[in-house]
């Protein structure tokens, strides 16, 4: 006979360890560091996802410099605190900014969709 008892256990043990190989996919994808300067002006968009992790950005770029950032989608889980990283880049003007603490994951994935947009963009230049 079939038991549901002992299958829930079993759904949150392969859960949990699908977010634990998620969490250390993340960390290791490298977010390269576009000069803004050679992207051309306009507003650029990128995306990058790792489950669980979704985003969509449109990045707007006038005289070489990344004016703003919207985040147009953020699936996260419990990563929203990961948006505080767009100011960081606007800022320095780099993607080369620590991740936010408890939110890395979130963070990551932001930060490669800001660099999808901006390298997308600057191919054409």
């Amino acid at each position: 006979m079939f038991s549901t008892k002992r299958l829930v256990p079993s759904i949150a043990v392969i859960l949990v360890a699908a977010f634990a190989l998620a969490a250390c996919s993340a960390a290791q994808v490298p977010v390269g560091n576009p000069d803004p300067a050679r992207v051309p002006d306009g507003v650029h968009n990128g995306a990058y996802s790792i489950f669980p992790v979704k985003v969509r950005v449109a990045v707007t770029v006038a005289s070489g410099r990344i004016e703003s950032i919207e985040l147009l989608e953020h699936f996260n889980g419990k990563g929203g605190a990961a948006e505080a990283i767009i100011p960081l880049v606007i800022e320095r003007q780099s993607l080369a900014v620590d991740v936010i603490a408890g939110a890395s994951h979130s963070s990551t994935v932001i930060l490669k969709a800001i660099e999808n947009a901006l390298s997308e963009a600057g191919k054409g230049s």
